[in-house]
């Protein structure tokens, strides 16, 4: 089987992985330029291996991306809460590198072996369940437990650096001889994105007629709102604890804001009339989710494909 994609393909997985992933370094990182210029080279070579490894899955890159981001989050926290302020910059970097740097050559050392599951098809896909590729997190969880447990039972805050870095060590090393579970997983999720889309795809009519009388029910209300405040000389609404005239914008935000139950006070209606408008057009919302969700599922069902012979 060919293992060389279209650039074309490539160039999309790259981006939509690094926009996600630095979504994260701006969001979670202290130094966030140092991060974004660790993370650019360490992500792009990831998930460049990858996608040119194993094309099995045209949305195997949104699963990857998934699973980076994730993998992330979990090392800012757990590094953040079991070593914060005991590591230096390359330290936290050189252990943030080390399970991606396993995991890439676990994978290259099983690539035939992964290639013939990619190759396989389907029948293969069924045959290989996820609660057997999902073992592989347990002994992760252990591992920072555990870590967790020694750094505040046995070590001395001098070695904190040593603990972190051969706790990554540790994880890299299982991590490559995990790697074929983990992959497998990836490429599974891939062919489930892309089942899910397909069938989103065929959902997009009833959605849309959702969306256009939600739309309309949001900008109805919000105009009704913005005349009745306009036709009574007293403010129809308290405004940041001031009794004000709300303009148009505001109407629409206040709008959405009740439409969707959340009420975060920062606008509240002050007199009976808007009291009343207010709760009928909750009502309303709540009967269009209850139609809307019916008919969504009803057109999901009536076109779902028959089943394979």
């Amino acid at each position: 089987m060919s293992v060389h994609p279209p650039v074309k393909g490539y160039l999309p997985a790259v981006i939509f992985t690094l926009t996600l992933l630095l979504l994260i370094a701006f969001g979670a990182a202290t130094a966030v330029s140092r991060f974004i210029y660790f993370m650019l080279p360490a992500v792009v070579l990831t998930v460049s291996f990858f996608f040119f490894l194993f094309p099995g899955s045209r949305l195997f890159s949104l699963a990857l991306a998934n699973s980076l981001a994730v993998y992330t989050c979990i090392f800012v926290f757990l590094a953040k809460l079991n070593f914060a302020d005991h590591i230096d910059f390359w330290e936290a970097y050189a252990g943030f590198a080390a399970p991606l740097a396993g995991l890439m050559l676990g994978c290259w050392y099983r690539r035939d072996t992964i290639r013939a599951f990619v190759a396989s098809g389907q029948q293969r896909q069924k045959q290989h369940g996820y609660g057997r590729v999902l073992l592989w997190t347990l002994p992760l969880v252990v591992i920072a437990l555990a870590t967790s447990w020694v750094r505040q039972a046995v070590t001395p805050e001098q070695h904190y650096d040593a603990l972190f870095l051969g706790t990554m060590f540790v994880v890299g090393v299982l991590v490559f001889f995990l790697s074929q579970d983990i992959s497998i997983f990836l490429l599974r999720t891939g062919l489930a994105f892309e089942e899910f889309f397909t069938r989103v795809k065929g959902l997009l009519a009833p959605v849309y007629a959702f969306t256009t009388f939600y739309t309309l029910n949001v900008i109805v209300f919000a105009c009704l709102y913005r005349i009745i405040d306009r036709i009574f000389v007293e403010p129809q609404f308290v405004v940041r604890g001031q009794p004000s005239e709300i303009d148009f914008i505001d109407s629409l935000y206040f709008s959405i804001i009740t439409l969707s139950t959340v009420g975060y006070g920062d606008i509240v209606p002050a007199t009976p009339i808007i009291q009343a408008l207010v709760a009928i057009q909750i009502v309303v919302g709540v009967l269009l989710l209850l139609f809307g969700f019916n008919e969504i599922l009803g057109y999901a069902r009536t076109h779902k494909d028959p089943p394979d012979a």
